[in-house]
């Protein structure tokens, strides 16, 4: 397994989210990029990196820093990216709690076939619970915690 991080040196933002380290992880061809809660302002500088884009493009499996919120997507990123999936994780939607706004990932992925057949470009912890992803020579099999809750005793 290759192991690559990114990270920007202490003083060079204000803001302590852009201090993220920024890890890409590779094995058989599959790589994933965790962002952690890097900001739009964190993405412009690693962007200046030729190494940080590289890492980009080999990426099949991304997770949206910051959550998913609008503060850490920056569109120029995905002149690089252009992951099967993006997962976003988050918790759980609560009873009167208020959902923050989702940046435009779905338009960013090439999607993937779900264990239970659908197909999918964004999957979220707060919408599909535990997410499980195996990756096995080449081929994904992706299924969620209510993927599984939903298709007990033949239930729809």
């Amino acid at each position: 397994m290759e192991l690559h991080q990114f990270y920007l040196p202490v003083g060079s933002v204000r803001d302590v989210n852009d201090l993220s380290l920024v890890t890409f992880l590779k094995e058989d061809g599959f790589t994933v990029c965790l962002p952690g809660d890097l900001n739009a302002r964190g993405w412009r500088l690693h962007l200046q990196n030729k190494a940080f884009q590289y890492w980009l493009r080999e990426t099949n499996l991304f997770f949206a820093s910051h959550h998913g919120r609008m503060s850490g997507y920056l569109d120029k990123v995905f002149e690089y990216l252009s992951p099967k999936l993006i997962a976003i994780s988050d918790k759980e939607q609560t009873k009167g709690r208020t959902v923050t706004q989702r940046a435009p990932y779905t338009d960013h992925s090439r999607g993937v076939k779900m264990k239970d057949g659908s197909f999918r470009r964004v999957l979220t912890t707060r919408g599909d619970g535990r997410i499980k992803i195996v990756v096995k020579d080449g081929n994904w099999e992706i299924s969620t915690s209510r993927m599984e809750s939903t298709n007990k005793g033949g239930q729809r």
